[in-house]
Parts: C-alpha cells; structure tokens; sequence
C-alpha cells in the first residue's frame, strides 16, 4: 500500500511542479500536430481495414460463399503485413525522415482502397489484399504520429497522445454505420473503394500542410559514453520493456479480435446489421472518452495504474457478452461501451509508459519492436479464435478466453514500478 501511495506522489509531484503557463503553450503551439495526427491515424488503412472489415463478412459470405472463420483469418495475413511494416518504418524513418515517408505512405493509401475492388472468387485474393494494407501505407501506422506527438509535448505528452490516437474512435463511431450504408446502397467493391477518399482529400493535404519537425531535434547521439546503438540493447533487454510489449499484446490482439466479429456476434444475437453497425458506432465513443480520460490522469497520477484499470473493463464486456442470448439491446451498448473504454487505454499508453520507462531516443525502434509483438499476438489470435467458432459454432469461447487474457494483461502492468530518475533513462 505504502509503495502504490508513493507511485502516485512521484507522478503528482513531477506533474505539479510544472507551471500552468508553459503546459498551455505546448498545446498553444503544437495544436496542429495534434490535429494532424488525429486525422492521420483516422483515416490510415491499418486504422479502417481493422473497424470496416466485420461490415464486409456478411457480403463476402453472399458473394463468394467464403465461411467465417476463413474470411476471419485475413486478419492473420492483415497483422503480419503490420509486423513487417512495423520492422522496416523505423529504419525508414530514419533514412529518409518522418514527413517523406508518410507523404509517400499516404499516396499508398490511396493506392490500397483503389485496389479493394479486385478481391475476386478466391479467398486468398482477400489474404494477399489485407497483407499488402500495412506494406503500402506503412508510413501512417501509429509510431509516425506517436513520433512526431512526443518530439514536439514533454509535460501534456499522456493527453497529447491520447487525443491523436482518438483519431480511431472517429473512425470506429463512423466507419461501420457509413460502409454498412453504402453496401445496402451499390455494394461491398464501392464501399471499398470509396474509403480511398478521405487519405486523399483530408489527410494528405494536411500533412502538407502541418507535418513539421521541432526546431532543435536531432538523432540519437551518444550519451555517458554509451553508443546508440548500445543504449538501445539495453532498453530492450529491461524486463519492463517486455513487460509493456506483453501486456500491451495481450489485450490489442483481444480487443481487435472481437472487434472484427464484433456485427456477426450482434447480428447471432438477433440484430439487424444497420443496428449491429450502430450498436458498434457507441464502441467508438467509448474509445474517445477511455482515450482522453486515460490521457488526462496518466499525466497526474501513476499510470500503470490507470492504463490497468481501463483494461480491465473489457473483462466485464467479454463477460457479458458471453452471458446473453437474446437481443438486448441495453446489455450489448453497454458491453460495447466497456470494450470500447478499455481499448481506449492500449497503444497510447503503450507509448507513454515507454517513453517514460526507457530511453526516448530510441522510442521509433522500441515502439515498432513493441508494435511487432502486437501484430503477432493479433495474427495468432484470429487462427484460435476461429478455431473456436468452428468447433462450437459460437464466439462464447472467444469471449471466455479473452476476457481471461484482459485480466493477465490488466495484473502485468501493476508490476512496473516507480518511473525511473531522467538520469536513468537518458
């Protein structure tokens, strides 16, 4: 008890001692970036494929009589796409530097959904189609914005990097219900292709316009005699990186698996599918409002806490889920609504707790080494989870397991510790 209360002293401590005035100006002047990235992150393939796709099950299935779990198992080929890109946008970043590489990943972008169309009969034309997502736009997955985020806020970082990544509960809250909309209308190629839109009208122009680098920053340099690349050995074998990567895994590959069956498991419960994409829509309000609350108190009080509290709350979704039969309306918005809340709390805090726990200079590689972890925990998962449906014919196993799996993560995050010294980390 004695050792939790001083864990949220040193937080408050470190928090208060930073004048109000120079907190505004970070927001004052970097309001743009946070603008920016939110958008990026919003209409970024790797963000839309993952909250689009269970909107596209029911017309493949009508289509080209694909079963479930083989249309669920393009989320396998989805993540190792992730996996890969996640390797290779570091090195890229700092060969060629953050705003080229998500300019020309943006024109990618662009190119993925104008290629949606050419899913054809064969299910592995959707495998190679959800693998080549991240590969091609690879330059707006979530470590270019976290990047750019932590480079320009130090004192407001937890809620900077929250309201960016609320830029996925946009897309949660309005995907689902706009795709469903468009397939009643011209059907799932136009749907598809008319996502290529908004990468092209909104995002990129903004990026033009607001993607800058601080005055200042530079490369990694050597530091108490330590090379780079040393020093980031060292942050990669500390306990609490892995720590931070399995917590974070465990619940990211929970979450966006039941989110990509998140319209079959209403419509098994006797939704239409314009509910279910409604009902799915709260989900990502309850993204923006777990977002920005993890965000505010994670600068104020210690975060793992916090961060363990909100992914816990997908636990009692799962739960209840797994419980129901029927349609009740009320029990599944508040179900999506926990799930929603907690999956607020994941990669954003994934972010901070690293640049808090170990050294910021090498937080691209550390990040996307982390992001690595995740993809392959989310390309595994849907391989059990589709397992589970096929032998059972139901997702009351899928829903069992993972609410286990929340739990686990929520407990590993309390294990932390104190933030280490600036000294320590530096």
């Amino acid at each position: 008890m004695k050792e939790t209360v001083s864990r949220f002293a040193v937080s408050s401590a470190r928090s208060s001692n930073v004048p109000q005035s120079r907190i505004c100006a970070e927001f004052a002047g970097a309001w743009r970036i946070v603008v920016v990235g939110m958008v990026g992150i919003a209409v970024a393939p790797l963000v839309v494929f993952q909250y689009a796709f269970s909107a596209f099950i029911a017309p493949f299935q009508s289509s080209f009589g694909w079963g479930r779990p083989a249309i669920q198992l393009a989320f396998s080929f989805f993540f190792a796409g992730i996996t890969i890109a996640s390797l290779a946008v570091g090195w890229l970043h700092r060969r060629f530097g953050l705003r080229r590489v998500t300019l020309t990943s943006l024109v990618g972008s662009v190119t993925v959904w104008t290629l949606f169309p050419l899913i054809g009969k064969s299910v592995w034309s959707l495998y190679l189609f959800a693998f080549c997502v991240p590969i091609l736009s690879m330059g707006t997955l979530q470590i270019t914005w976290f990047s750019l985020t932590i480079l320009w806020f130090e004192n407001r970082r937890g809620l900077a990097l929250a309201a960016v990544l609320c830029g996925t509960a946009i897309t949660a809250t309005a995907v689902p219900s706009y795709v469903t909309w468009i397939i009643d209308r011209w059907g799932w190629q136009v749907a598809g292709a008319s996502l290529a839109v908004f990468p092209l009208c909104i995002s990129l122009p903004l990026t033009m316009l607001w993607f800058k680098i601080p005055a200042g920053s530079t490369n990694p340099s050597s530091k108490h005699g330590c090379t780079p690349e040393h020093r980031f050995i060292l942050s990669i074998r500390e306990p609490r990186y892995w720590i931070i990567a399995c917590a974070t895994s465990l619940a990211t590959a929970c979450s966006l698996s039941i989110v990509s069956i998140a319209v079959p498991i209403l419509r098994d419960r006797g939704m239409s599918s314009l509910d279910a994409a409604a009902i799915v829509g709260v989900y990502g309000i309850a993204i923006f409002v777990g977002r920005l609350s993890a965000g505010y108190l994670v600068d104020r009080v210690w975060a793992p806490g916090i961060v363990s509290f909100m992914i816990s709350l997908p636990a009692i979704a799962c739960a209840l889920l797994a419980s129901g039969t029927g349609p009740d309306a009320m029990l599944l918005v508040i179900s999506m609504a926990l799930l929603g809340a907690g999956t607020g709390a994941e990669l954003d805090s994934a972010a901070y707790l690293l640049s808090r726990y170990l050294c910021k200079d090498h937080f691209q590689r550390l990040f996307g080494t982390l992001a690595s972890c995740c993809s392959v925990a989310c390309m595994l998962a849907p391989l059990a989870f589709g397992r589970f449906y096929q032998s059972s014919g139901t997702y009351t196993s899928t829903l069992a397991v993972s609410c286990g799996l929340f739990l686990v993560a929520s407990l590993l995050l309390l294990t932390l510790g104190r933030y280490p010294t600036e000294e320590t980390v530096s």
